[in-house]
């Protein structure tokens, strides 16, 4: 339904930015008078945003399956925009089980105790597809928050997260230090030198392997040709100018103790990130703790409140929370509704919004019957699916239908048994 031309002008940009008004968008956009640009291919992005203890199931889980023609009322901040997303009940990931690491298995459904030693089976789906799409921008993928870790690399490693929003804006919109510019460049420089000289001592090493150690050596040279690739692209971006805002997020902030009070920060500046291009994939590990957080009607800290042991007064407060964290989705969708990207398309129309955790509940530290909110990309949405008991209720099926919205055709990832292009197609 794109395949028709754009006129990409400052004008038109600023015009459908909303409260976030990046100037410039990116210089390569700005066509002469006249002039038209042909749409290219519809550039795709992922936000996965994850609520550490995850959210109390009767916060957001309607009565009744089909059409969300009724929130529950804690989630009525959300009734804007029920077409845009689904709501998913009753799924989980397989072998998990429960307890605090279940957190971290989100995107990936596995612990590492169930790999059997081979840790490519920890890669989470935002690395995934940052890996094989991110390559075109400065940041393949933002990790942000601090939450316990939900993304991991192909060996079993955890990402670093940016912890805060003043350093995730800093990296993101501030122009860094000539001198530091030029003292990375040095590093990098000498980092490929030693990968070179790794490679010819790889490829002398090699020669006269049989088959086994043959396909374990090829693999051994594949991380190195992906090592490679990253510092180039890092390189590549050295010198190019980040794009600059007006947005000012910090001057009426206000200093909190704890993170889970600068949510709207770090959403703000992520909206931002895929707006400008910086980025197209972000993960928002939304961290827990046991803090007092700023909502009215609250007066217990949250992490005694996750177990709840199903006292009323502490459920109460409970949703109380996850109201608040819904009024703070409703604004980040509303934000990529009306902020376009560089072919003038609502940002939600190409980005695959989650919201959920791997934790189902906190109060037993369970992860089964699990809840998750799917939003944008154009997908068939306005639906509560309940799948306890199918096929269906695996939480990578969902993956599965992530990846094939990327063009990848793939029929599995992680635990999935297969994918939920039926329910949203």
């Amino acid at each position: 339904m794109y395949n028709r031309t754009h006129e990409i002008n400052r004008r038109r940009f600023l015009a459908g930015s909303g409260a976030l008004i990046p100037l410039p968008f990116m210089a390569s956009l700005e066509c002469a008078a006249g002039k038209k640009k042909a749409s290219s291919a519809v550039t795709k992005r992922f936000v996965c945003i994850a609520p550490e203890y995850g959210i109390h199931r009767s916060s957001l889980i309607p009565e009744k399956t089909g059409p969300l023609s009724q929130l529950p009322k804690y989630a009525q901040c959300l009734n804007a925009h029920r077409r845009e997303f689904s709501i998913f009940s009753g799924i989980d990931h397989p072998m998990v089980g429960g307890g605090h690491a279940a957190t971290s298995t989100l995107l990936n459904g596995m612990k590492k105790s169930l790999c059997g030693g081979d840790l490519k089976k920890m890669l989470t789906l935002d690395m995934y597809l940052a890996d094989k799409f991110g390559r075109d921008t400065r940041f393949p993928l933002l990790t942000v928050g601090n939450g316990s870790p939900v993304t991991f690399n192909n060996k079993g490693v955890a990402v670093p997260t940016i912890t805060s929003p003043e350093k995730l804006f800093a990296q993101v919109f501030q122009q860094d230090n000539p001198k530091e510019i030029k003292k990375r460049e040095q590093s990098l420089n000498q980092d490929l030198s030693i990968l070179d000289d790794l490679v010819d001592d790889a490829k002398f090493l090699g020669k006269g392997l049989d088959k086994t150690d043959r396909e374990k050596f090829e693999e051994y040279l594949t991380s190195l040709r992906e090592t490679e690739k990253r510092l180039h692209q890092e390189k590549q971006w050295l010198y190019k100018d980040k794009p600059k805002t007006e947005y000012k997020p910090f001057e009426q902030a206000q200093e909190m103790d704890e993170p889970p009070h600068r949510n709207d920060l770090f959403l703000d500046i992520m909206a931002l990130a895929l707006q400008t291009d910086s980025t197209r994939f972000i993960t928002f590990q939304m961290p827990g703790g046991n803090g007092f957080l700023p909502v009215e009607g609250v007066n217990t800290a949250y992490h005694t409140l996750t177990h709840h042991g199903h006292r009323p007064e502490r459920v109460d407060q409970l949703s109380l929370i996850d109201q608040w964290r819904y009024q703070q989705m409703a604004k980040f969708i509303d934000k990529l509704k009306k902020m376009k990207d560089g072919e003038g398309r609502p940002l939600l129309d190409t980005t695959l919004l989650m919201f959920g955790s791997g934790m189902s509940d906190a109060s037993n530290h369970s992860s089964k019957n699990n809840s998750i909110l799917f939003a944008g990309g154009r997908l068939k949405h306005g639906k509560h699916h309940a799948l306890k008991g199918t096929k269906d209720g695996v939480i990578s099926n969902l993956y599965v239908t992530c990846l094939n919205y990327f063009g990848i055709r793939e029929n599995s990832f992680a635990t999935s048994r297969g994918n939920l292009n039926h329910l949203l197609s």
